[in-house]
Parts: structure tokens; sequence; C-alpha cells
């Protein structure tokens, strides 16, 4: 019983189409909206006739474009450039208005699996800001699910929950709260870097999430792991989306540094078997990354930064057994290392109150090494793991300066000076200055 509304659509080729749209959209551009999902908008009649005369058939892409920029010019005439917009259809061009969001997909692993490749797939096909209904947005997720969702999430463009159920972690249990407040936190750690990464992508239509045959053309072996990804330049993010705690990892050339540790290390190319607990997702730093960072006061990753927030830069470093290299990125930073130590170059750099240095010490190659011609996941249950060994140096300067070795982090804070942490970083507290030189001395 009731009146039910059928959905319509507005001819975008009427030259007074945008007016309809504002109408339909001033009171709650008077209330105070700053951003929509732009939902639908592939779902043209092919013997719809538009005004300019085109037909459905013609415009089944192009109406995805006349969508969403109808709604950029919306937003914009209100909000100027401060809003956001995500958009369902899409097509070539559509990425210069809207961010894109996977549809509604299933719950569970499925849908999961189906959005890490379709992520990585819109990424490769020119859609460079990409989110999804984490959770799915069907029917009733289980709680093991919802946690793999929460953690890939964190690693997507954008991260956000949308179904026909509740999305939120009290629905489940206080872990599942534990491990979203973890990710969330997370999330705002990673917020200088997801910047850079979405300016860059902005500038370049480099995606965000970058699928390995892209970052690694000339490794055939990378093209078979489609569900694994970069996000930006140097997170390697492999999520697991099937029951239990293991999977499978293509790390390609080059080394990784676990990235919630800091210890283990893999030097690629190489195919592991992981144990991956529950609270955790396979994320690795690529050697000669600069990762900017906010931390709170004790530097730890997925904690509150409610009180304290510090401008931080996580640097990985060279391999020991490299004799000279180089790695230079973004924004006049430069990694050198020669005969004398290692040598990093940090410019624009007066907003930065740390520097935490990765690739000292290392675990190397926890896990179970397979061929790439098995299918089955073969190996050791237990990681392996080498005794941890530490770089010798014999100094540490910044702008000249030696540094003083600090009892610990917390002693930072009253000056400079390096920490040597028991995962095997090393923090350095630095004075903001426009360029930060820092010398590793053998």
């Amino acid at each position: 019983g009731g009146k039910r509304k059928l959905p319509s659509e507005i001819d975008f080729s009427h030259p007074r189409a945008m007016e309809l749209l504002e109408a339909q959209w001033k009171d709650r551009m008077d209330a105070g909206m700053d951003g929509t999902m732009v939902d639908f908008g592939e779902i043209t009649p092919d013997e719809a006739l538009f005004f300019d005369g085109r037909r459905g058939d013609e415009m089944h892409n192009a109406y995805a474009v006349e969508y969403t920029k109808a709604y950029r010019q919306l937003f914009t005439k209100y909000r100027g450039e401060d809003h956001v917009l995500y958009s369902r259809s899409a097509s070539a061009g559509t990425q210069h208005y809207a961010c894109q969001f996977g549809g509604d997909q299933l719950s569970g692993f499925r849908g999961l699996t189906y959005s890490i490749n379709g992520g990585v797939t819109a990424g490769s096909s020119g859609l460079p800001f990409w989110g999804v209904d984490a959770g799915g947005y069907d029917g009733l997720c289980d709680e093991e699910s919802y946690l793999r969702w929460t953690e890939f999430a964190a690693f997507c463009p954008i991260m956000r929950y949308h179904g026909t159920r509740p999305r939120e972690p009290w629905i489940y249990s206080d872990y599942a709260v534990r491990l979203y407040r973890y990710y969330a936190w997370l999330r705002e750690n990673l917020l200088p870097y997801s910047i850079e990464t979405g300016e860059k992508a902005h500038r370049t239509g480099m995606p965000m999430m970058r699928p390995l045959s892209m970052m690694f053309p000339e490794d055939e072996r990378a093209r078979a792991y489609g569900d694994e990804y970069l996000y930006g330049d140097s997170l390697l993010v492999a999520p697991v989306h099937e029951e239990g705690e293991e999977r499978e990892i293509y790390f390609p050339k080059g080394r990784w540094v676990n990235l919630f540790d800091f210890q283990e290390t893999v030097s690629g190319p190489k195919t592991l078997v992981k144990k991956v607990p529950i609270s955790r997702i396979p994320v690795y730093v690529r050697e000669g990354a600069f990762l900017p960072l906010f931390l709170n006061g004790d530097l730890h990753l997925g904690e509150s930064m409610t009180y304290e927030k510090e401008k931080v830069m996580l640097i990985s470093l060279p391999a020991e057994e490299e004799r000279s290299s180089s790695y230079q990125a973004e924004g006049d930073r430069l990694i050198q290392k020669t005969k004398e130590g290692i040598h990093i170059l940090l410019r624009q750099a007066r907003d930065l109150h740390y520097v935490i240095l990765l690739g000292l010490s290392q675990m190397e190659d926890a896990g179970s090494e397979i061929s790439s011609s098995e299918s089955d996941l073969t190996g050791e249950d237990d990681p392996k793991a080498v005794p941890m060994h530490r770089r010798e140096f014999s100094a540490i300067e910044v702008n000249g300066r030696g540094l003083r070795r600090a009892s610990s982090v917390n002693d930072l804070r009253y000056g400079e000076g390096f920490y040597l942490r028991g995962d095997g970083s090393v923090v350095l507290r630095v004075m903001p200055e426009e360029e930060v030189y820092i010398f590793w001395k053998k």
C-alpha cells in the first residue's frame, strides 16, 4: 500500500537542467550539506531520447560524466572547493568531478574479494580516488569478515561504511570496537602520506591504489597477484579476504619492512605463506621510502592523538649489503649510501618533529617460501626469524651537530637526540628547520 516513487533521470543536455537540480537541492544546501553520494546514474534506457537528440544507447557512458559534472558544478557554487562527492556510475572523465565507490557489494568475504579486485582495477582504469561500502551493502556481515573489511578499508583512498544492516563495530563485540579504533587512528597516522599520494594522483592521474603489474611491469610473477597493491609509492598491501589467519604474499624486487613491527624484512622477488592474525593486515614499507606521518607523543601507530600529535618522517633505509645506492622522492627528499655512511636530506621540514629510521635492524624473511607454480599452501606453520642485528655506527649527526643518545622516547621531548628502540628502529628528535641533513656515520 502507498504511493511508490519511480526513479528518474535529469536530462543534463537541456539548457535548464541545472535549474532543476539546484531547486531539488536548495533546502539541503541551506541546511549546510557539503557532500553526497552521487548514486545510480548508470541505468539509462536505450530508447531514451535526450534534448540534444542523442539516444540512450549513445548516452550510456556519457551520462555518468554529465551527471557527476552537474553535481560538481552545484556543490562548487555553494561550497567552493570544500566539499566531497563520490559516484557509483563511472566513465572516462568522471574522475575530474567526483571520487568513485564500488557500488552495492555482497557482505562477507566474497564481497571483500570482489572489492579488492574492483579497487585495483578502478585505479588501473584511470579512477584514482576510490572507496567501497566496507562490510558490504546487502545483508549481515559476520565479525571475522567485518574485521578484515575494516583492515582493507584503512588502506583505501576512501574509508567509509554503508549497508542495509548496521555497520557500527559495537554491533559485534568489544574486540571489534578496539580493532576498529586502532585502524581508525592508523588512518589518521597515515593522513600526511595519503594527502601527498592524493595530490600526486590529482596532478598525474597515478592512482592511490596501484596494481603490482603497474608498479613492476617487467615482473611477470607480479601480474598473477591481483589481490595485492601498492597504496601510494611505498606501502605494499596484501589484504586477507578468506577465512583463517594465513595468506600467500608475493614480494616484488627490493627489500620490504613490516609496517607494524618495524623488524621483519623480506627481500624480493619472493613468495611467502604468512601467518596473519585477525588483528593485522599484511603491510610492508618499500626500501627507500619516505612516509610522512602523524603520531602521538609515544610515537605509536594506531593510538589516540586527541591530546598530542607529532609530525614524523618514517624512512626505510637501503639494505646493509648495498655498498652504494641512492633514492630520491618528491619534495626534494634524498637517501644516499656511501662507504662513509648513510646521508639523508629532507627539505621543507619546518613542521617536522621526529624522524624514524627503519632497516638498521632486521629479522629476515619470517614465513615459508613457496615457488610460484605451487597451487596449495605449503611450508612450516611457525614463522622463523634469525636473531636481530643492528648496524654499527660511530655517530649520528643532524645538520653537522652530533646527537646525544637518549634514554627513552620521552627523553627526546627535551631536545635533539636519538633513541634506539627495542623494535630495532631509531628515533631522531630534530629541530624545525628548512632543511634537515642527517648523517648516519659508520
